[in-house]
């Protein structure tokens, strides 16, 4: 069974699909198996990293067409294996809970040891589902000021989007449950959260603060340019702990390279291509980083 690892980020423009491609390549480096799989459901755009066609296959024709998944792998050429999305069409940005089931199921089903979904920017359900359903769990971010508070606000929302499903089982919690997707009524910190539901309920208090202890989350910074927005991690650490009662790891940075362009121009993967070493490096500590996240 492989270890599904989701990446996300608060908002677009952050080189998210950019780190899911070449950390994809990393893994395949080191001799794992690994499936990516571009799950932004309304504008994919990941096969421009790595296949660099649009798949003639992709998730719509596995949720949609009867079609196996098997039969929407692609292989590239670079040996990592890749499923497409589903660019523009009708209604693919709201699939059903149990769509969302299926694809979890038989990506877990799958012979490779690693999957890795990019998923697309934003709070969605369907991004918040599939994030909170993998095994570990990576927020890419720059160090730009909408960048850090919306993958804040991409953390926040997906947590409470856990526990709300959670509860959602259980009558005595369903007033809770709607202050929680209620932005006007919600709760201002976890804090606060847990002690309304300590007072519902001991049980699910307890349950709860386990899962809030495991540590699968962790964060990237793309883009760097000065050595001083290293300091983001600290910072970052410290507000979601403050406010969130979870622990998030700092598994790397990528610098910035004017080159990222010239290369993908070219049709050509990063990792692969890079003329500075020590970028291929920050991708390989990144991986190490991720490979020692304790997933559940």
């Amino acid at each position: 069974m492989p270890d599904i690892i989701a990446v996300a980020s608060g908002k677009g423009g952050v080189g998210k699909s950019f780190f899911a491609a070449n950390v994809a390549l990393s893994f395949k480096a080191r001799g794992d198996d690994v499936l990516l799989v571009d799950c932004d459901l309304g504008c994919a755009n990941l096969h421009n990293f790595i296949f660099f066609k649009i798949p003639k296959y992709g998730l719509n024709s596995f949720l949609y067409n009867k079609v196996s998944l098997k039969d929407v792998i692609v292989k590239t050429e670079y040996g990592v294996d890749f499923i497409g999305g589903a660019d523009s069409v009708l209604g693919m940005p709201h699939i059903k809970t149990f769509e969302k089931q299926k694809l979890i199921k038989h990506l877990r089903n799958s012979d490779y040891k690693y999957v890795i979904i990019d998923l697309g920017a934003g709070t969605s359900y369907n991004m918040l589902d599939i994030f909170n359903e993998s095994d570990k769990k990576i927020i890419i971010t720059s160090s730009e000021p909408t960048s850090i508070e919306n993958s804040y606000s991409f953390l926040k929302i997906s947590l409470y989007r856990k526990i709300e499903r959670y509860l959602s089982k259980d009558l005595r919690m369903l007033k809770l449950c709607k202050s929680l997707r209620n932005k006007q009524q919600g709760f201002g910190n976890m804090k606060e959260l847990m002690r309304n539901i300590f007072d519902l309920s001991k049980e699910h208090y307890y349950k709860i603060n386990k899962m809030l202890n495991y540590n699968d989350l962790g964060i990237v910074l793309n883009m760097l340019r000065d050595k001083n927005e290293l300091n983001f991690f600290i910072l970052f650490s410290d507000v979601v702990k403050k406010y969130l009662s979870i622990k998030i790891e700092k598994l790397g940075f990528l610098p910035y390279d004017i080159n990222v362009g010239k290369i993908l121009r070219k049709q050509l993967p990063y990792y692969i291509c890079a003329s500075n070493a020590e970028y291929k490096t920050c991708f390989d500590d990144i991986r190490n980083n991720i490979l020692n996240l304790r997933g559940m």
